[in-house]
């Protein structure tokens, strides 16, 4: 090959190895060109605080304890009780084909119904616990994941998760859509932007409360229930520091099979959110915080 024509190819290919990201190296005539590009750098993702509410005087009081069993709890009794049911139906099958069919044919055909009817519910209710026991497990995965991430220093703390929702919080005004975490220590809240960790030990009163449209697509306003047969529509955290949280649209970490995973539990999602928190807080400190003054 001509040295000019070699010379005319390889030029602009040398600029380039100078001026751009897409190297070429020639190490000869009839070597195969060489591609290096660049290698993709990890973005290290900046979240900050929650800007909350400061509040001012005493926190409310707080609720009266929540004597009801956690979801969590409900859910194992709730799978006791149906195991224990297959295996009643079961003893009875085992009774009922002990005995000799009476009634000739038709005994018989009845005997063998009966026996058919308790293996299709048997199968049945195997299969729906079954399918929520693995949905139950790969929420908790998710989330158990999300939580060891994002907070690894209080996993090497030795705090643990206990439950996850989807919901969102007030944030300079605004609802900011992310995950409230639960653990035997805090009250965490993590979205693309923000991350809050809350001390139990600092949570001065938790306030179901009910979010009020305003004018103009304001900002909701957001007030302690008023009665008790109101029906609460968000979670307020008052902490000693003065600061006021507050988390409202409360979801299923599950989504669209969230409907499965909690048919086994009562309540509605914020109604298990608050059951969780309450039995977290008291279980970390006193209730109510010793040294606060409350208003009444």
């Amino acid at each position: 090959m001509p040295h000019d024509f070699f010379n005319s190819i390889a030029a602009p290919l040398l600029l380039m190895n100078h001026t751009s990201t897409l190297h070429y190296s020639f190490f000869s005539t009839h070597s195969t060109p060489t591609y290096y590009f660049p290698m993709a750098q990890p973005q290290q993702v900046v979240r900050v605080p929650v800007v909350t509410l400061r509040y001012a005087g005493a926190p409310p009081y707080p609720h009266p304890q929540v004597l009801d069993p956690t979801p969590d709890e409900e859910y194992q009794r709730v799978e006791q009780a149906r195991q224990a049911s297959i295996a009643q139906k079961e003893q009875e099958a085992r009774e009922r084909d002990a005995k000799p069919a009476t009634g000739g044919f038709m005994g018989k055909l009845g005997k063998i119904a009966g026996s058919v009817a308790t293996a299709v519910e048997k199968t049945s209710i195997e299969a729906h616990s079954k399918g929520e026991a693995q949905l139950r497990q790969m929420e908790h995965q998710r989330n158990l994941e999300r939580f060891t991430i994002n907070f690894p220093e209080l996993v090497n703390a030795g705090d643990s998760l206990i439950t996850d929702y989807a919901c969102k919080v007030m944030h300079q005004g605004m609802q900011i859509s992310g995950n409230l975490q639960i653990t035997t220590r805090h009250v965490l809240f993590l979205s693309t932007g923000l991350k809050e960790i809350i001390p139990l030990n600092e949570v001065a009163s938790v306030q179901l409360s009910v979010a009020l449209e305003t004018l103009d697509n304001g900002p909701p306003f957001i007030m302690t229930i008023p009665a008790p047969n109101v029906l609460a529509d968000c979670i307020q955290l008052f902490t000693v520091r003065q600061q006021l949280f507050q988390f409202l649209s409360f979801q299923s970490t599950a989504g669209g099979a969230g409907s499965l995973v909690t048919t086994s539990i009562k309540g509605r999602t914020i109604d298990r959110a608050y059951n969780f928190l309450d039995h977290a807080w008291r279980a970390a400190v006193q209730v109510p915080l010793p040294g606060v003054q409350y208003a009444r």
